[in-house]
């Protein structure tokens, strides 16, 4: 999103500096064909009787008629890169747009989201709670121990006879007693708590 804008900016300062050239040329135009017509009436209306003034104003006529048809050619052109420019504009604008709506449409589901965590989050620590009270203290007091000591993560699962935490081989007698032990099973290569 911020390189579409960044995009946008640039485009949208771009047709301003071309407007502002084109309507310059346009301001410009306007008083070469104003001069024109001054020195065309001036040069054909009588009021001019010397051969050499009447031939300097010729020939300022045929300088102002070659900038107007010059000016003329460069305001078609600069109109037609405006008009490109500005159908470029229009749609880095609607890029933009969506691109907006896709970022609140993903706020919105982090928001969302972040609010269901947090539920679970305390319905998993209200469940906590409850199943502390039951579990002997010796056992708590050793993953509490194992979870500070191991990054917050004292219990891995063994699955097909490999530790999800170290990724070691789970000897299959090992993994074996794990449901029917009365004491907990400790992975050998990462010591933590070991279940199926």
């Amino acid at each position: 999103l911020a390189q579409a804008e960044k995009e946008l900016a640039e485009a949208e300062k771009k047709l301003r500096e071309d407007h502002t050239t084109l309507r310059d040329k346009e301001l410009r135009l306007a008083s070469t064909e104003a001069e024109r017509a001054d020195k065309h009436d001036k040069c054909y209306g009588g009021q001019v009787t010397d051969p050499k003034e009447l031939a300097a104003l010729e020939q300022k006529i045929e300088e102002l008629t070659a900038l107007k048809d010059k000016l003329e050619e460069e305001i078609l052109l600069l109109m037609d890169v405006v008009e490109e420019e500005e159908n470029q504009v229009e749609q880095l604008r609607q890029r933009v747009q969506r691109m907006k709506e896709q970022v609140e449409d993903k706020k919105a589901h982090y928001r969302m989201e972040t609010e269901r965590l947090e539920r679970e989050i305390a319905d998993l620590q209200a469940q906590r709670e409850e199943l502390i009270g039951k579990i002997d203290a010796t056992l708590l007091r050793t993953y509490e121990q194992l979870k500070q000591k191991l990054g917050g993560v004292a219990v891995a699962a063994v699955v097909d006879y490999t530790c999800t935490a170290c990724h070691t081989a789970v000897p299959r007698d090992v993994a074996d007693r794990i449901p029917n032990s009365e004491v907990p099973i400790r992975c050998e290569n990462c010591h933590r708590i070991l279940w199926r």
